[in-house]
């Protein structure tokens, strides 16, 4: 697997691999590390029949995860946009995350340098993510890696309720 990496912990290589139908409920356990951490846990509404729809019925959404001696201690879920102006599809990180026990020892960066690869293998143009303002561990981690911060673009949301009323004006 080209994902291999020279960090050692045990004398262990980490690896990353593709998820599959069997690792919902542990992606969901993912997620509740970030809705926990970013103190929103009443607005998480993921649940296993969705993401087996978004992820395996439809084929929008993918996720890695970081292997550490047969543990899955990290990942990243992602999916494809597209830049008109570039002509080229990107992908956008929705979430990376690493146990609280395995940060600060370089797997974060590793799961980041996987979707760099995974960027290239496919051609991409560009890879984006949204970062909390007060995030200040995660917007620094992703400075460091060479990412920008586009302080002339605002992030704008519709949500479900927008959404719908939306689709059903005239």
């Amino acid at each position: 697997m080209f994902y291999e990496s020279t960090l050692m912990t045990k004398n262990s290589k980490p690896s990353i691999r593709f998820a599959t139908e069997n690792d919902v409920e542990l992606i969901i356990d993912f997620i509740k590390i970030i809705a926990k951490a970013q103190k929103i846990e009443d607005q998480m509404a993921t649940n296993i029949d969705d993401l087996k729809y978004w992820m395996f019925e439809r084929k929008l959404i993918e996720v890695i995860f970081c292997m550490l001696d047969g543990k899955e201690i990290g990942y990243v879920i992602f999916f494809h946009n597209f830049s008109s102006f570039l002509g080229k599809c990107g992908i956008f990180i929705e979430d990376i995350c690493v146990l609280p026990e395995y940060r600060g020892q370089g797997y974060g960066s590793f799961l980041f340098k996987a979707i760099a690869k995974i960027a290239k293998e496919r051609k991409c143009g560009r890879i984006e993510f949204e970062c909390l303002k007060d995030n200040t561990t995660a917007r620094e981690f992703y400075e460091a890696h060479g990412a920008d911060c586009l302080n002339d673009w605002k992030v704008y949301r519709c949500d479900t309720p927008t959404i719908a009323k939306l689709a059903e004006s005239e």
